[in-house]
């Protein structure tokens, strides 16, 4: 065969592909078309042949919000974006006109905001993250699976972290000075000591407002969470600030990233059960008296 025959022919072979081929991409169009429903709102986009939305379109609702992606047969299907009047918004898929697929859905209030990121299932989460930030600072995300949390940290707790914990010892034996109904207990902010009492009943780790202001004269360093909060109990209410101090040493462990809320009006520091969370365990001896950490 001849050059000039082999390009004749391959021409005719391209050109009956071109010919097949324009007709699918024509028919994978349409022309938008502006629909009102009523009752229910004024869509504009592509329409089938009973003037129900199908393909790609926008529906604003007369009760608020919209929805803008895919559509079929009348139905929102497909990948999409639907905000509602009260702010929530859903990117994503949809299945059979629910929020069924992967996807992320945000909701924005003045008191909160909540983005969840997975598998949604009717609108709700069944497998993914969820991360809830209060207006008062506090932040809580949790894991998600078949539709229950498994797992939640938040940023007013402390958590143990082999990475945070320093020490060239496998456990530590912490004496407990009884005084009274209360026992003292001594730690190290960096390298400046400090006095706790040792509180089963309290959340956590406590930071009286002198000692607080004697640590900052110091030169200690903490971050700040911007989180104030208010807690009752038999004393009644008081006033506390969220930081993050760099480290505490108690006995020969050190401790890096320890939360800890800072009273704004009283001068007493608890510490709580919740503090030890920061160590893989901790075994208390009433009768000695003594705290044995192990790192």
């Amino acid at each position: 065969m001849s050059l000039k025959n082999y390009l004749n022919n391959n021409m005719k072979k391209y050109i009956i592909s071109i010919l097949f081929i324009t007709p699918v991409i024509g028919f994978s169009q349409c022309k938008k078309e502006q629909k009102s429903f009523e009752g229910y709102g004024d869509y504009f986009g592509c329409l089938n042949d009973n003037e129900k939305p199908d393909g790609k379109g926008k529906f604003d609702f007369y009760s608020g919000g919209s929805y803008e992606g895919d559509w079929s047969d009348g139905l929102m299907e497909g990948d999409g974006i639907y905000i509602n009047s009260n702010g929530l918004m859903f990117e994503g898929q949809f299945t059979d006109g629910k929020m069924s697929g992967q996807g992320v859905m945000t909701q924005i209030s003045s008191d909160y905001s909540i983005v969840q990121t997975g598998v949604f299932d009717n609108s709700n989460l069944i497998k993914g993250t969820k991360k809830e930030t209060q207006s008062n600072g506090l932040i809580v995300v949790s894991t998600v699976l078949n539709g229950s949390v498994i797992s939640e940290r938040r940023n007013d707790r402390n958590y143990y972290e082999a990475s945070d914990i320093s020490s060239n010892v496998e456990s530590t034996i912490i004496p407990t000075a009884r005084e009274g109904d209360k026992y003292i207990i001594t730690l190290k902010v960096n390298s400046v000591k400090g006095e706790w009492w040792f509180d089963t009943g309290a959340y956590g780790i406590s930071i009286g407002k002198r000692l607080f202001d004697r640590l900052v004269e110091s030169g200690v360093k903490y971050r700040d969470l911007k989180m104030n909060v208010t807690t009752f109990g038999v004393g009644g209410s008081a006033e506390y600030g969220y930081i993050i101090l760099d480290e505490i040493t108690i006995g020969e462990i050190t401790v890096k990233n320890v939360v800890a809320a800072v009273s704004l009006e009283q001068n007493y520091s608890l510490l709580g059960v919740q503090f030890f969370d920061k160590f893989s365990n901790v075994e208390w001896d009433m009768k000695a008296e003594t705290l044995k950490i192990y790192k």
